[in-house]
């Protein structure tokens, strides 16, 4: 008779996803059994590992940032000088992270921008929408007569040869 309980996983990546994240923490501490390692951490534990080992601190991200490193050096070289690649286009988003993990809670300043700069998304929005109202009330009065054009004519008018 089987006993009733937890089913210890099987071993292999596909049917256990965490697998990986031991494999990588066992490496990266120096165990070389990764059962005795799965019986010691907990599942708050294992989620801090993968948090770690997806940083840009790791050994991993030191070696993806390389990689990319070399990928964009690459593409550099081959691209014509019109359009030459960006950085983060090259590389796994690690850029994305560590944008989150040191811009986390700031927010820019709009004192210091020079003036008609948005600052946040909010003052962006705010800005487009002013210069699209005001650029629609120039056109309308542009089309019923009360201001000329840029060239100094009103609607209907024509340079004369």
């Amino acid at each position: 008779m089987r006993k009733r309980g937890r089913r210890p996983p099987r071993p292999d990546f596909r049917s256990d996803p965490s697998l990986v994240t031991l494999y990588q923490v066992a490496e990266a501490v120096g165990e070389a059994n990764v059962d005795r390692l799965r019986d010691t951490l907990t599942t708050a534990d294992l989620c801090e590992w993968g948090v770690f080992l997806n940083s840009p601190f790791s050994a991993r991200g030191r070696d993806m940032f390389m990689n990319g490193w070399l990928v964009h050096t690459v593409r550099s070289i081959m691209a014509d000088k019109h359009h030459r690649p960006k950085f983060a286009d090259s590389m796994f988003p690690f850029d994305k992270l560590s944008k989150e993990f040191f811009v986390a809670g700031k927010k820019t300043p709009s004192v210091n921008l020079p003036k008609g700069k948005p600052g946040t998304a909010d003052e962006a929005t705010h800005l487009s929408r002013f210069y699209t109202k005001r650029y629609e009330q120039a056109l309308a009065d542009y089309r019923a007569g009360r201001s000329p054009n840029r060239f100094g004519l009103y609607i209907h008018e024509r340079l004369g040869r």
